[in-house]
């Protein structure tokens, strides 16, 4: 278990630019990206006025790598936003804020910003607005390419590079197996991404592309255990869509996440926790019921409320909704999870046959899996049976060793894996940008 904190900057791209589609992207070593994003070229705005101040200078140099990023790539523009400082990054989005409300508000010919004298139609020129008319449109369509932009240098640059410039002063601890083995910077651009995106009209809380943008970002964080960057997001998606069953589900993993025994382990031996295990569960315990009710046929939320209802001893209950995820699971990874859950609960509700033959279902579904029959094993050895606990055992420890591999039990990745992964959550929130598709 590995907990990380890391955090990029995403550029942004004009709409009035043309997009032109090109190759596959291609993934940077260890680095997620979603199969089918495109490279999409944007040729950049032309800028006002002539000789520029240097704050003019940089916001021109970040509009010019919003265009020309390339959603889903380690590319130059993003390399080249991933070597701003913080305070570079919020001047820069301070004054595009400027800059583009002077132009909505029209208030004369020409307007003196810092000193510069900026028409109206330069203004437009410099920001890729294309009128009145359409200027919230593509002021909301620069906002969302940068929001992508910083994404992506939060994923795919900052991690793999060797420049400060992307840490604030904060820091986040680093866990493994339930150890604090050492600790990381706090990175500034997902806060970045949140900002962009805050300032989205009329009202970011009505926007899919800002709700999809939370749920792909927060399921990346939490695919990489990467807490510390992920609360700032879950509790930033959470004010803008309380109701989002995604949302709510992703936000019950990272509680979930934080009740297992590794994170308490490592959280009690530094004592820096404030919070137990059980309240971790109960906070889970809502925001999973939340999401099953809000969609019924989320299979994978009732899936982990079930166990978290089977953690906080509610036995009846989660053996209630473990039996409506298994009826309805409609891949094998939920199956598996939701038969070793339920063989929990028969377990604990003193039905020790029904147990075995959930634990067996779940054998048969991923037979090279050691969990099932190293609950066979304890099942057996608290019924007394020692001849079939040693028998089971057996069948998880004679695995060959080329097949006892982490990969082949999804047990291991319970706490990191969605139905519905990053690479998918990409996929769907790239496309309209690559495409060149208004929004």
């Amino acid at each position: 278990m590995n907990t990380t904190c890391r955090a990029t900057v995403s550029s942004l791209a004009t709409a009035c630019l043309a997009l032109t589609l090109a190759a596959p992207v291609s993934t940077q070593p260890g680095a997620t990206k979603p199969p089918g994003a495109q490279t999409a070229a944007v040729h950049s705005p032309a800028a006002q006025p002539a000789k520029s101040a240097r704050w003019l200078q940089k916001l021109k140099s970040w509009l010019q790598a919003v265009g020309e990023h390339a959603p889903g790539e380690a590319d130059g523009p993003a390399k080249q936003v991933g070597r701003m400082t913080e305070a570079e990054l919020e001047a820069v989005r301070a004054d595009l804020s400027a800059l583009v409300s002077i132009h909505q508000e029209r208030r004369a010919v020409v307007v003196r910003y810092k000193d510069e004298p900026f028409t109206l139609s330069g203004i437009e020129t410099l920001l890729g607005l294309t009128g009145e008319a359409a200027a919230r449109s593509d002021a909301n369509r620069i906002l969302k390419r940068a929001a992508i932009l910083h994404g992506d240098v939060a994923m795919l640059v900052v991690p793999y590079g060797s420049d400060p410039a992307g840490c604030s002063t904060q820091l986040a601890r680093i866990v493994r197996d339930g150890n604090l083995v050492g600790s990381v910077c706090m990175g500034i651009h997902w806060a970045q991404g949140r900002a962009l995106l805050d300032a989205t009209l009329p009202d970011p809380r009505k926007d899919q592309m800002v709700e999809l943008w939370y749920e792909a970002t927060i399921a990346f964080l939490i695919e990489r255990s990467d807490y510390a960057n992920a609360v700032r997001q879950i509790d930033h998606a959470a004010a803008l869509f309380p109701d989002a069953p995604g949302l709510l589900f992703e936000h019950g993993c990272y509680h979930e996440s934080l009740a297992s025994r590794g994170i308490q382990t490592a959280v009690q031996a530094s004592g820096t926790g404030d919070r137990s295990a059980s309240a971790y569960l109960k906070e889970a315990e809502g925001l999973f019921r939340r999401a099953a009710r809000s969609k019924p046929d989320f299979v994978e939320a009732r899936v982990h409320h079930g166990a978290v209802l089977g953690a906080l001893r509610r036995h009846g209950e989660a053996a209630d909704e473990l039996r409506q995820a298994i009826a309805a699971a409609p891949e094998a990874v939920l199956r598996y999870y939701a038969e070793l859950f339920l063989g929990d609960e028969e377990q604990a509700l003193g039905r020790k046959d029904s147990a075995g033959a959930h634990y067996r279902e779940a054998s048969t579904l991923f037979p090279l899996a050691q969990s099932p029959w190293i609950a066979l094993s304890a099942l057996a050895r608290r019924g007394g049976d020692r001849v079939e606990s040693l028998s089971a055992i057996r069948r998880a420890l004679d695995l060959p060793p080329s097949q006892r591999g982490r990969w082949e039990d999804p047990w291991w990745a319970y706490h990191t894996w969605f139905s519905r992964d990053a690479v998918t959550l990409f996929r769907d929130l790239y496309r309209p940008f690559v495409a060149g598709v208004r929004q």
